[in-house]
């Protein structure tokens, strides 16, 4: 989506591998059908790089895994998140994610993610190019994560970090006494 989501910066990491001469990957943008990113998508600006996207509508959880499992990278260069749930599976399936770096990301991503300005998408290209031209930076990376699999956060771990955070919370402190 545009917006929060920021679809923007991707597209325009995509113009600026196009106009840099550096090859464009595919760009496969996966979710709800939204009318508004479609008719984003299809402005004239983009035409350059239109035949490097293209839609999976609704993918089911089997579809998306498959998604995760082949793709070069994850993008999500959202200016606000509230936990980076797609960062997480992306990670848990051994692929490299490319993040914005703001909290909540980085609270998913730890070390195992790469980062870049939400408000850069020359940044955001420079990461596309390295992992898309560099088969050894990408399968370091892929290796870093595949390496570093038992430390990353499970549901249960997200749960008890609830639990403590409810039981430590004034309205329970008040209630306990």
């Amino acid at each position: 989506m545009t917006g929060r989501k920021n679809l923007e910066c991707i597209l325009q990491a995509m113009l600026y591998l196009h106009n840099t001469g550096r090859p464009v990957p595919l760009f496969l943008l996966a979710g709800a059908h939204r009318k508004r990113t479609v008719s984003y998508v299809d402005r004239v600006e983009f035409s350059p790089i239109k035949g490097k996207i293209q839609f999976a509508q609704n993918p089911n959880q089997a579809e998306l895994r498959a998604l995760y499992k082949k793709a070069l990278a994850l993008i999500i260069p959202s200016h606000m998140e509230g936990f980076g749930l797609p960062l997480g599976e992306a990670l848990w399936l051994g692929t490299p994610g490319l993040s914005s770096d703001i909290a909540a990301l980085r609270e998913v991503g730890g070390d195992l993610a790469k980062y870049f300005d939400p408000n850069d998408p020359g940044a955001l290209a420079s990461l596309i190019d390295t992992l898309h031209s560099n088969p050894e930076a990408h399968a370091a990376l892929k290796d870093k994560i595949v390496r570093s699999h038992a430390s990353l956060r499970t549901w249960k771990d997200v749960a008890a970090d609830i639990v403590t955070a409810v039981s430590q919370s004034p309205a329970a402190v008040q209630a306990s006494s």
